[in-house]
């Protein structure tokens, strides 16, 4: 089973809301936002340009990428640490 960790942080430069990024083994997968309030999170995919390869993946598996899903949604709204 993959390491999966979620990182609740506020960037400035793109976002006024906090963000939720998922990162597998150790890179960023997908990044979980509230800017447009808890009840319609959108889910986005790190752009590549410009970015290391080691820093971000396109291949995970489904039940990794859920359970950070998951697992990113519950911490955004609160009910997890």
């Amino acid at each position: 089973m993959a390491t999966v960790e979620t990182f609740i942080a506020n960037d400035l430069d793109q976002y006024e809301e906090l963000i939720a990024e998922i990162q597998i083994d150790g890179k960023c997968v997908a990044v979980i936002s509230q800017e447009d309030g808890l009840d319609k999170l959108r889910l986005e995919f790190p752009e590549t340009r410009g970015k290391s390869a080691e820093m971000i993946t396109r291949n995970v598996g489904l039940e990794d990428f859920l359970r950070g899903v998951d697992i990113a949604t519950k911490r955004l709204r609160g009910e997890l640490p």
